[in-house]
């Protein structure tokens, strides 16, 4: 529950005199790229990419010593985690976020092969933000309690929402996940097992491309998410403050460039305890029914997902800034 506190016009100008332009941020989000600035500036330009080919060529060479010891570090985990994390080298995350002594090494845990992230619950502190308690609105008791109810709404939200043509678009994107190991498998929605709740799905479009969501919200999912830490989501303000860092530090000659992470939220396993809880139901037009598939990694539209990334990208991002020197921020669309 939030309650507002009425003030008057003059205390609400002077609150906003006091707030900050844009332009006048000091720091990033976590902090980190106002030392690659100083990097950046500090040496010429041949120094400074000698240096940033040195430290990439002895990473490269570390992930090759380290090979032998990423295969072990899979051998007894979890079948679907292993396949989400086939291509990640968790032990070498795990050496340069040492290196760079970052606040939250519990990242690596939980990209582990026998992990994976929660997506009910309370999620741990990441030490990345400040801190803003807000406490689960349900329990994962009471939500089992209301799984009859709430996955009988699921299904019939999806049925009502079944036109022909979006549905089929929605399901074929369904089915590709299938094949991309991001689903599990299809399961018998005439006999779920204890404790599964279903989310139902609906696509939107952006541009010329089309995204399924996956309501959790309406499954009361994130209801059951609490939280000790108020999350910071990077953007345009961002990106004037580190311009004009750069600017400031003398660099006056810059070229910008962007890196999207494709399917961001796939490359995240969700823990195989809240896999039952991840069960995201669409309409089959061909077969006049609901069907049902198990998620293996982290959904658009869970609130646990936004942490989960968030805190992936200030993984990346400290490596960037603090071992390579490279001033860049990350901008996370919800």
């Amino acid at each position: 529950m939030k309650v507002l506190i009425p003030i008057s016009p003059k205390e609400f100008l002077v609150k906003l005199a006091g707030t900050k332009h844009p332009s006048q941020l000091s720091i990033s989000a976590w902090g980190w790229y106002p030392q690659a600035i100083g990097e950046l500036s500090r040496k010429k330009q041949d120094e400074y990419l000698r240096d940033q080919a040195r430290m990439l060529t002895s990473i490269l060479s570390r992930a090759k010593e380290l090979s032998p010891s990423e295969s072990k570090r899979k051998l007894h985990s979890d079948d679907v985690i292993k396949t989400v994390n086939v291509k990640k080298r968790l032990c070498l995350l795990e050496e340069l976020l040492r290196a760079v002594d970052h606040p939250d090494m519990k990242i690596v845990d939980d990209l582990d092969s026998d992990k994976g992230f929660r997506l009910t619950g309370w999620l741990e502190p990441s030490g990345l933000f400040g801190k803003l308690v807000t406490p689960p609105q349900i329990s994962r008791d009471t939500l089992e309690a209301l799984s009859l109810c709430l996955n009988t709404a699921a299904i019939n939200r999806c049925e009502r929402n079944s036109s022909d043509d979006m549905s089929k678009v929605l399901l074929d994107i369904t089915l590709d996940e299938l094949k991309r190991n991001w689903i599990v498998r299809e399961v018998d929605l005439g006999d779920l097992e204890k404790g599964t709740i279903l989310s139902p799905r609906f696509i939107i479009q952006q541009g010329e491309k089309s995204r399924a969501i996956d309501d959790f919200t309406y499954s009361n999912i994130n209801s059951t998410v609490g939280t000790s830490e108020k999350i910071i989501l990077q953007g345009v303000d961002e990106i004037a403050s580190l311009i004009k860092q750069i600017f400031v530090s003398g660099i006056d000659d810059i070229v910008g460039r962007t890196y999207d992470m494709e399917a961001a939220y796939r490359q995240l396993p969700i823990h195989p305890d809240d896999r039952n809880k991840a069960v995201v139901c669409v309409y089959d037009p061909a077969k006049k029914g609901v069907r049902g598939f198990e998620m293996a990694t982290m959904p658009f539209g869970a609130i646990a997902s936004v942490h989960a990334f968030l805190r992936t990208a200030a993984a990346v991002n400290n490596i960037g800034c603090s071992l390579l020197d490279i001033p860049m921020i990350d901008i996370v669309f919800r």
